[in-house]
């Protein structure tokens, strides 16, 4: 009996363990099994094109209402201006019809020219302020049938009156500033002073782009006039030592902003030089952008000849151009004449142009009777017909880019000549998070896409 309840409990056991393993394989079968699919087949694996298509779906739609609207509102702009041109127009005919004189047998006394020496010259004078209302006047969408024939160069209606400097507009945007002391166009205390007034309207003028710089005559400039009384007179009214001094630092630092302001004026500016280039003309074109000159230009810093030092930039801006120290010191300390091919070896010339000043800086006869109001030059953005010389061609040029990067770069450039590469690019991020704000980038990339013209507004 004992042996038949040992067989009993050992076939429970086995029935144990089988029932066991059947419901451990059973469990393990159902979790390898595959579920049933709930969703379309292919859905799981579309659904990221799907997201990329109606994301770029929506930019298309977003771009083309912004270029409807920004069309639309080009079009109203356009018509509200010339309706505004042709009041204006009417409103200029009748105050000119109501101030001409009537007829009269008298002669007519011939307005005086002359100004007397104790009133400055009125480039020298404070500009009297015209208050007067123009709205968007340099929008250079507008065109004309009858003005936009009409070429260039013209006379520059900012300073027509300038005594020691010739101002023209050589190209749409291109001011060409021309030094005219003859014979050589040497340097006295008005003629810098009245660059500086120059300068200065010309930075925020929207008409100029860019500037040429060169000399009327036989030369670019012979430097400063030796014959000029100034610097003695400067001296003279102080009564010691100190005060002489202090009146002398003064008289310096006026000078030097004079022509640092060819660098303060934040627009291109291209030196074409001819004939000789001595002593203040090194300082002049070393605070230029671009620097070219005729084949038989003659370069030299003169100022140890006449007993100083050059004072007015030549020393800190000229070494950092022409990166030889050693060469730097050699022609600072002897006062050598160098020739134009000299000068572009060394890095101080970009361009070396056969030819006289005709062919650096262009042929241009002004009517200076006629040519275009500065309201007409504002309204509309002719064409150059002209054939001009390599200085305002490539001046031309930088005239047709974005003026608000032109602008920027040179900020950019003359920072980073001065500071480290660190704080320059710190520098330019603090800036472009500004300038990147502009229309100028999304109406240059419409353009490319075009393949237009950009026309970018006045700045």
């Amino acid at each position: 009996m004992l042996a038949s309840a040992s067989r009993r409990n050992m076939h429970r056991a086995s029935a144990s363990r089988a029932l066991i393993s059947r419901r451990l394989n059973s469990t393990s079968a159902n979790a390898q099994a595959p579920r049933p699919r709930t969703t379309p087949k292919g859905q799981g694996l579309d659904q990221p094109k799907a997201i990329f298509w109606g994301w770029a779906a929506l930019i298309v739609v977003a771009g083309f209402g912004y270029f409807t609207v920004k069309s639309n509102n080009t079009a109203k702009k356009r018509e509200y201006m010339i309706k505004q041109g042709q009041q204006l127009r009417e409103q200029r005919e009748a105050v000119a019809d109501a101030d001409q004189p009537a007829a009269t047998s008298s002669p007519v006394p011939a307005p005086a020219h002359a100004h007397s020496s104790s009133t400055p010259h009125p480039a020298l004078q404070t500009p009297t302020t015209i208050t007067t209302t123009v709205i968007c006047p340099f929008d250079p969408l507008l065109t004309s049938s009858t003005d936009s024939n009409m070429s260039f160069p013209q006379p520059y209606p900012t300073y027509s009156d300038a005594k020691y400097h010739k101002l023209t507009l050589a190209a749409d945007g291109v001011l060409m500033l021309s030094f005219n002391r003859p014979p050589v166009n040497a340097w006295i205390d008005p003629k810098w002073q009245e660059l500086t007034s120059i300068l200065r309207k010309v930075r925020d003028d929207p008409l100029v782009s860019a500037i040429v710089v060169a000399g009327e005559g036989r030369c670019f400039t012979a430097g400063l006039d030796l014959n000029s009384q100034s610097l003695g007179e400067v001296i003279a009214e102080a009564p010691d030592a100190a005060r002489k001094a202090f009146a002398m630092r003064a008289h310096l630092r006026d000078f030097q902003e004079a022509i640092s302001w060819f660098e303060y004026v934040e627009k291109p500016v291209i030196a074409a030089a001819h004939g000789v280039a001595f002593g203040l003309a090194i300082d002049i074109m070393s605070a230029c952008d671009v620097r070219y000159a005729t084949k038989t230009t003659r370069f030299s810093i003169k100022e140890v000849d006449a007993g100083l030092a050059a004072d007015i930039g030549t020393l800190q801006r000229f070494p950092k151009i022409v990166g030889n120290d050693s060469l730097a010191r050699e022609l600072c300390y002897t006062a050598r004449e160098f020739d134009a091919a000299e000068a572009r070896e060394i890095g101080f010339l970009s361009k070396v142009i056969d030819g006289g000043r005709e062919e650096v800086v262009g042929k241009f006869q002004v009517d200076s009777d006629g040519g275009w109001t500065r309201d007409k030059l504002l309204m509309f953005s002719p064409v150059c017909e002209c054939d001009p010389a390599t200085a305002v061609k490539t001046a031309s040029e930088i005239a047709s880019k974005s003026p608000v990067a032109v602008r920027g770069t040179k900020i950019y450039l003359l920072h980073s000549r001065d500071h480290g590469v660190e704080e320059g690019l710190r520098f330019v991020q603090a800036f472009n998070s500004a300038l990147l704000q502009s229309d100028d980038m999304p109406v240059a990339m419409l353009s490319v896409m075009q393949k237009k013209t950009p026309k970018f507004a006045k700045l």
